[in-house]
């Protein structure tokens, strides 16, 4: 009947709407999972550890003396700028 058939556009066209935004749970659609395989194979050139200084705040400093973390002193750089524009 008619109330049914309204029912189900205004489903489908809810779904439409959800889907054009983004991926929904439930729902494989072959676009949405070639990007998600392209996203999940890609390799980045320059590793996010791959850096010569870490910068740390004042507390993950403490924190790596405190358990005597060995490592090059040169790498680590204390930023306290962090903790002193943190406001309670």
């Amino acid at each position: 009947n008619k109330k049914v058939r309204n029912q189900l556009g205004g489903y489908v066209t809810h779904l439409y709407n959800r889907i054009q935004n983004g991926v929904v749970k439930g729902i494989h659609i072959k676009a949405h999972e070639e990007e998600k395989e392209k996203n999940e194979s890609f390799i980045p050139k320059v590793g996010v550890l791959d850096v010569e200084k870490i910068i740390v705040d004042s507390v993950t400093y403490g924190m790596i003396e405190h358990y005597n973390i060995e490592g090059d002193s040169g790498q680590l750089d204390v930023n306290i700028h962090i903790l002193s524009n943190f406001k309670d």
